[in-house]
């Protein structure tokens, strides 16, 4: 009974349809690589610990409650001439915007400011002007309720009890520059030390900060806009009529401090930045992977339609990724670093069964016949291969860690795809050249050949220009080799 071969039928198969074959796995690899395109980037904690963890679930409980980790905007300035003067209400004013909520009957700046109010994207802030401006409030309300309840005698006695304790001599205001002295710095220290219990408004002499704390239910693409908003926000310099210092007054920028700078940090925007990173990097290594695997192919590789290879590796990292978005997934730091992997093993696949296509056309088969003999003569010692690398890579589900997990099935998918489609689409291109070359038939000469072209791959036997079967004189190629 004659024993099935897959590998070779599989061949054979696609060069007999293989204009069909190559549109079909042009169209879904074209498909594939739009919608690769489309994959959502990840960065945050759920890549480096699992849902089940102890941690990602306090974290998540931590989230639900207070809100995302604190996108914090630091105010990098000498905090006497920070709070001592008119950058304080420049710094009010950048809270207010940063905050999204507008005063009844006020409307909120254009740009940033305008789209932070649309938005609401912000649960919780703290800064500066916004405590120094709530103590104000907080003060003038205690004040007004003394003032009610007791008699004047004893409003005047409580309020020089204050001035003796605290040194407030003057009605408390924002812009009072004894009271915010007196509120935020350490009168027993150097001038300019802030007190040890502001240290999460004023961490140190020269800076103060605000903390913002974003929803956490916004989607990935909700916080990427919230968080550019707050950037655009703070670098905002635009001279506006609202923001003069009198009114009337000539136009000036609302937050721009006289001499001092904003930086927007915290855990949010690294995450960010990571995350959009990840798309700049897969494509920088797209395209050295292209050109470094072009240049070896054009000099290493000795046989027409040498970038087919290459094609065929492309093809398949757009089918993984194109999958990828399928299913849901997202590109997180791992999943980057198969491209190049995955490139390399396509390219090696297709590498081997051209070379073996090419010596057995050497005997003079073509058409089928010749991908079948190559198909079942390589096939089944790169199938193992490929089996092998797949277990390998497979073996990472075991990790701990999700975003290795995600690294191990997508080499797994990967490396399986790539196989199928050099099996498939690359038979079908090489049995089109084939196809080609046959309108200059063999004009004579010696090659190697006859009605099997394995058993001449392995003797070496030899067809002459009649047909008869000869021997090269002295041992088989293949003992030459040892």
């Amino acid at each position: 009974m004659r024993r099935r071969r897959p590998f070779g039928a599989i061949a054979a198969w696609s060069v007999r349809h293989a204009r069909a074959v190559l549109v079909v796995a042009g169209v879904i690899a074209v498909v594939a690589a739009v919608g690769a395109t489309q994959v959502d980037t990840d960065a945050g904690l759920g890549t480096l610990v699992g849902k089940g963890d102890p941690t990602y679930e306090a974290t998540q409980r931590a989230r639900s409650e207070f809100g995302e980790e604190p996108v914090v905007v630091l105010a990098k300035e000498s905090l006497p001439k920070l709070l001592l003067g008119k950058d304080l209400l420049k710094l009010l004013r950048l809270e207010g915007c940063l905050s999204g909520k507008v005063p009844k009957g006020a409307q909120a700046l254009p740009g940033a400011c305008e789209g932070i109010a649309e938005m609401e994207p912000v649960t919780f802030l703290a800064g500066p002007a916004t405590f120094l401006n709530e103590a104000v409030v907080q003060i003038d309300e205690q004040l007004e309720r003394l003032s009610r309840n007791l008699s004047p005698e004893g409003f005047r006695e409580y309020l020089l009890q204050v001035a003796t304790k605290y040194g407030i001599t003057s009605a408390p205001s924002i812009e009072n520059e004894e009271f915010v002295a007196t509120v935020v710095f350490d009168l027993a220290k150097a001038r300019g030390t802030p007190k040890a219990r502001l240290a999460y408004l004023f961490p140190n002499a020269h800076s103060a900060q605000i903390v913002i704390r974003l929803k956490p239910d916004l989607s990935e693409s909700d916080r990427h806009r919230a968080i550019g908003l707050i950037k655009e926000a703070v670098a905002e310099t635009t001279p506006r009529k609202a923001c003069a210092e009198e009114k009337g007054g000539k136009a000036e920028p609302c937050f721009a401090l006289a001499g001092g700078e904003y930086v927007v940090t915290g855990a949010p925007v690294v995450v960010d930045a990571v995350a959009r990173a990840l798309k700049n990097a897969l494509l920088i290594l797209f395209g050295v992977a292209v050109v470094v695997m072009a240049i070896v192919l054009v000099l290493a590789f000795r046989s027409t339609m040498r970038l087919l290879p290459l094609a065929l590796a492309l093809a398949s990292a757009a089918l993984v990724f194109g999958l990828l978005e399928l299913v849901g997934g997202s590109l997180t730091m791992a999943s980057v670093a198969v491209l190049p992997i995955l490139i390399g093993l396509a390219v090696d696949y297709a590498i081997q069964f051209q070379a073996r296509l090419d010596e057995v056309q050497a005997t003079g088969a073509t058409g089928e016949a010749a991908a079948r003999t190559a198909a079942n003569l390589s096939g089944p010692t790169i199938a193992t291969a490929c089996l092998a690398t797949a277990a390998g890579f497979l073996v990472l589900l075991l990790s701990p860690t999700p975003m290795v997990r995600g690294f191990g099935v997508l080499l797994f998918a990967g490396v399986l795809l790539a196989f199928a489609l050099v099996m498939t689409a690359g038979f079908a291109a090489l049995g089109l050249r084939r196809a080609v070359s046959k309108q200059s038939p063999h004009a004579g000469g010696w090659r190697r050949g006859g009605n099997h072209p394995e058993e001449a791959l392995a003797t070496g036997g030899m067809v002459g220009p009649c047909g008869d079967r000869t021997r090269r004189a002295g041992p088989p190629p293949s003992l030459l080799s040892q």
